[in-house]
């Protein structure tokens, strides 16, 4: 199709098409970052100029291209990530409605796929979010969850156990006599990102091969106006105004799923990169996709505009901005005031939880390790996971936790912002031998080693230049470990699942799934009458092989 007017074209043969697309929205309801251009986001700020983008075209669709939820920011996060869905909810025009009818009727002006970070949770945290039901550590918003207003559709992600669907994978939309078909496809990847049992359970298809196997059927349908929605993206240089031709210097992974991309494709609305994107993809033939990503967490979104020929049902002129959203200008100089207080009663609801005192730090803890590789901070997070679960040993991952611990009042805002990866504990039986094992995969295959922090052991390590043989003993109780004794192990399900190339976990037996992880801490740091205060504790021990002269 052509990015320009098909000559001849009279308004009543045609229908122009809006199409607000956000991306990688984390749940950050109050978050904004200073820019060249001004201090920009937060869900009022966003509110405002997607409505006053939406009043100039009542055919106006909203979008939300993946990551709505998920790697939230705390206000979100802490509520289970109800505030970000319904804040996109709040668009819904009055067909829209938070049942199955309601959510895919033709009238409802919202569309949603996954991301990546919809799956942090496993797949039934994101269905309940989508279909209603109160979390176990309910209700948070409403007395009870009602859910989404809004369909999410994906065409690539589906059960092993019957190879059916997840998602319903595409969705259609009339507008005045012209039908727009929407597919969506998520980030093919999420498996090897997000580590939970539900990856265990799913499989993620090629996007693009995903996407061209339904094209056939939507044809079949008459609709010739075909939208893609896909968790994946690229980079590109920014730039202000309409998509311009002479600007096309994208990049990354999204090259190769356009280029792959059934020729009936015609526009590409992507995400995952958190980047700027707005380009005329021009593919090996004649074919040309507009592409767009409107940055992240809602500091930018992308306006497309499309016209669509009745007779032919084909798009006849699409073109794009991505616009960012400014505090205190333009539509942001009056908000609306129901988001305003939609945020303030967020804030409100959080907070509760979020500034509740759990302990004292009489000094600060910090994540940094010293030169044996142990941390202070790290042994705070393991002594409550082996204590909690009542296992010989426990491990976490120093990649995972975000900061130190400062002196005085303990809050969960503070924990969380500490290990915000919302992880659930795992307890499973390694054998002693495993458990050598897995402590040297602290630098097999690594620039550097990976330290563990642990608890319930001690252990001694050298500078070995072979990278299965560091560590020199493993201690319990200061007695050597039984090399074919079984012993029970508490870790984060990331590290359960093999995530940091820490594979020895998967060969764990008796798995037993435990509480989530800062629950688990802030159940432990209420055990304490006195300031916590916690040192390195020599758990670690490095020793340097002696130079020869």
């Amino acid at each position: 199709m052509s990015s320009k007017d098909t000559p001849g074209e009279h308004p009543d043969s045609t229908v122009s098409v809006k199409l607000l697309a956000i991306n990688d929205f984390h749940g950050q309801i109050n978050f904004s970052i200073e820019t060249p251009l001004g201090r920009a986001g937060g869900a009022a700020v966003l509110d405002a100029y997607l409505r006053n983008a939406a009043s100039k075209n009542s055919n106006t669709f909203f979008i939300s291209a993946g990551d709505l939820t998920g790697a939230s920011a705390l206000t979100s996060a802490i509520l289970k990530d109800e505030p970000a869905v319904q804040f996109f909810s709040r668009f819904g025009n009055n067909s829209c409605g938070c049942t199955p009818n309601a959510r895919f009727s033709n009238s409802c002006n919202l569309i949603a796929i996954p991301g990546n970070h919809e799956f942090d949770a496993g797949l039934e945290e994101y269905l309940r979010l989508i279909n209603g039901g109160n979390h176990e550590e309910g209700p948070f918003l409403e007395k009870e969850w009602t859910g989404s207003r809004f369909p999410v559709i994906a065409c690539n992600v589906r059960r092993k156990s019957d190879n059916e669907l997840v998602f319903p994978p595409y969705i259609i939309k009339s507008v005045n006599g012209a039908k727009i078909a929407f597919i969506g496809a998520t980030l093919v990847s999420t498996p090897h990102i997000v580590k939970n049992p539900t990856m265990l359970r799913l499989q993620f298809t090629n996007e693009a091969d995903a996407i061209n196997s339904f094209i056939p059927e939507i044809k079949s349908k008459g609709i010739h106006a075909i939208v893609a929605i896909i968790h994946n993206g690229g980079l590109q240089n920014t730039y202000e105004g309409q998509t311009d031709s002479t600007r096309s210097t994208l990049s990354g992974p999204i090259l190769s799923i356009l280029d792959k991309l059934n020729d009936d494709i015609d526009i590409a609305i992507t995400s995952h990169s958190h980047s700027f994107t707005n380009t005329y993809y021009h593919k090996g033939n004649s074919k040309t996709i507009l592409v767009t990503q409107g940055g992240r967490a809602g500091t930018a979104f992308a306006d497309i505009d499309i016209v669509i020929q009745k007779s032919t049902g084909e798009i006849t002129k699409k073109t794009a901005a991505i616009l960012p959203a400014l505090e205190n200008k333009g539509p942001a100089v009056v908000l609306n005031k129901q988001t305003v207080e939609f945020t303030k009663y967020v804030s409100a609801r959080a907070s509760l939880k979020s500034n509740k005192k759990i302990g004292d730090a009489e000094h600060a803890i910090i994540k940094s390790t010293n030169e044996a590789g142990e941390s202070a901070l790290g042994n705070l997070f393991a002594d409550a996971q082996r204590t909690m679960m009542g296992s010989d040993f426990s491990f976490v991952n120093t990649n995972m936790l975000r900061g130190n611990l400062s002196a005085g009042p303990i809050t969960w805002s503070k924990l969380y912002y500490i290990q915000p990866n919302n992880n659930k504990l795992v307890k499973i039986t390694l054998s002693g031998q495993q458990i050598v094992d897995l402590l040297n995969q602290q630098w097999q295959n690594r620039t550097r080693p990976c330290f563990l922090q642990v608890s319930g052991l001690t252990y001694s390590w050298n500078e070995s230049s072979d990278s299965y043989s560091h560590v020199i003993d493993v201690f319990k109780d200061g007695v050597s470990i039984d090399r074919n004794a079984d012993y029970t192990v508490t870790v984060p399900s990331f590290l359960a699942d093999g995530g940091e190339n820490f594979t020895v976990f998967l060969n764990g037996k008796k798995r037993i799934e435990g509480p989530m992880d800062l629950d688990v801490l802030e159940a432990y740091l209420l055990g304490y009458s006195k300031p916590l205060i916690n040192h390195l504790q020599n758990r670690i021990t490095k020793f340097s092989i002696p130079q020869l002269s």
